[in-house]
């Protein structure tokens, strides 16, 4: 009987776009191999146990590898349907930026962003990117994290615009500062540009007053003794 031919195992190709679901499908070079090494099972205890959607995205294609069940919550899509598709799918169909710049955004390792992505039913929601460089098979990949942003950019788009509102209320408050001229005799007042005004006209032109008139009982008594008397 002839004997099969046994490959070696650095021949076998190796998988490089799946997390490992079980054992048959992690290379045996790799630590996760070996049973005793708990790497594989923290490994998605951590990255399918997380509040944030992850992605594991190729640097050099774009191409997703993988990404883990929050995605669906927050982006709509099923574990494993963005599998080999480019990241630049997730962005709205209006965005400016093509496919190559949108990986050498992601390459900017560290840093957060706020950036709108498109769900799966094509709705917009804002989130908060970052991007971290991890190894991968032997090589390395980019893990993308997702934070739904929509409650606080809403929420801070609301207080910025509470701030302008106030702002365009205290722009309106007119306020009276420093020393007024005034004249000793008929009591009009001498405004900025030298002019000679009524008290009631100055101080409603410098602040949100408005004057009624009347007569108080001192000017009855001088001016109307008749209607006084009655």
């Amino acid at each position: 009987m002839a004997r099969r031919k046994t490959i070696p195992q650095k021949d076998k190709k190796r998988p490089v776009r799946r997390l490992p679901n079980n054992r048959s499908d992690i290379p045996k070079e790799d630590p996760r191999a070996n049973s005793t090494d708990p790497y594989n099972t923290l490994f998605h205890a951590i990255f399918h146990g997380s509040l944030d959607a992850l992605l594991i995205v190729d640097g050099n294609t774009g191409e997703i590898l993988e990404t883990n069940r929050t995605t669906r919550s927050i982006l709509g899509y099923d574990h494993g349907e963005l599998i080999n598709e480019h990241f630049s799918v997730l962005f709205p169909a209006d965005a400016e930026e093509s496919k190559k710049a949108v990986l050498e955004n992601i390459k900017v390792y560290g840093t957060a962003f706020v950036e709108e992505f498109r769900r799966r039913d094509g709705s917009g929601c804002i989130v908060d990117l970052t991007a971290t460089m991890i190894p991968w098979y032997g090589d390395s990949a980019i893990l993308v994290t997702l934070r739904d942003a929509s409650e606080r950019v809403k929420a801070e788009t609301e207080r910025e615009q509470l701030i302008r509102d106030l702002q365009a209320a205290m722009d309106k408050i007119k306020t009276l500062r420093g020393l007024l001229p005034i004249c000793a005799h008929c009591k009009k007042v001498r405004d900025d540009e030298g002019y000679w005004r009524q008290v009631e006209v100055y101080v409603s032109q410098h602040s949100d007053v408005q004057f009624s008139h009347g007569i108080c009982p001192d000017c009855i008594k001088k001016y109307y003794s008749d209607l006084d008397k009655e």
